[in-house]
């Protein structure tokens, strides 16, 4: 991307302040791992105006601070480009195939993508029990934890699964949290194998997912599709009655 300076000779009406900003979102989303504020001099913005744009962009949701003082992108910006792509998108297609699982299983179906370092949602399916799970579309999702994240990473090629658990804090937010990476490994075997991920209360205990690989027709690992709900409600038989359904939702998102 050319400097702003070099930008707003070049062309009178780019506006130099939204320049900016987009250039410091480019910076932020180049680094998974996120920024500090001391790492964006390459924006060229003076310190106190940096200031103010990080906040700007964080009061709007496009990027958060983190309890170490970086800055990192939100799923905001992912869902505003899923919302913006036509027909032919991911979640037009998932749509019909998740509205009949709901209906099927009769619990939330979600579908979802890691973008970075975080699951993030892109569309949910909304169960119609009373007591149910329903999540914001953008919303992200830690790796480690959840369902999903596994059924995606599971199937990615070795170097890609080794670069996203990198990232990963492996924070504990229950007793059944995976907390070190060789555990992950090791989950990360069975979910390939079983081509099926399970959440059995890892981030919260009163809610259990069942998660499988969405691939796309060039047979690669696209994003997840799962099914959420109370865990008095998702029993372990019917998480696992509910995977051969999930795995023929999947199938039809890109039949």
């Amino acid at each position: 991307m050319k400097k702003v300076s070099d930008e707003t000779r070049e062309n009178p009406y780019i506006v130099p302040a939204l320049a900016r900003g987009l250039r410091l979102l480019e910076l932020i989303s180049a680094s998974p791992a996120g920024v500090l504020p001391g790492e964006l001099g390459s924006a060229g913005i003076p310190p106190a105006t940096l200031f103010r744009m990080l906040n700007t962009l964080s009061e709007f949701g496009c990027i958060r601070k983190d309890g170490d003082g970086r800055y990192r992108i939100t799923g905001k910006l992912c869902q505003m480009a899923f919302q913006a792509l036509d027909s032919t998108s991911l979640v037009s297609f998932a749509e019909r195939p998740m509205r009949k699982l709901r209906d099927q299983i009769g619990e939330t179906v979600l579908l979802g993508i890691i973008h970075g370092g975080h699951g993030v949602i892109l569309h949910q399916e909304i169960s119609r029990y009373p007591v149910k799970v329903v999540l914001e579309i953008g919303h992200n999702f830690p790796l480690h934890s959840a369902a999903p994240a596994k059924a995606i990473i599971s199937h990615l090629a070795p170097e890609d699964q080794e670069e996203l658990i990198s990232q990963i804090s492996f924070t504990r937010f229950t007793a059944k949290t995976i907390t070190d990476a060789a555990s992950f490994r090791e989950e990360l075997q069975k979910v390939r194998r079983d081509s099926a991920a399970f959440d059995c209360g890892e981030e919260d205990a009163d809610i259990r997912c069942a998660a499988v690989p969405v691939f796309d027709r060039r047979k690669r690992v696209a994003a997840a599709l799962w099914i959420s709900g109370p865990a008095s409600r998702l029993t372990d038989e019917k998480m696992r009655t509910a995977v051969p359904l999930l795995q023929t939702a999947a199938a039809e998102i890109f039949s």
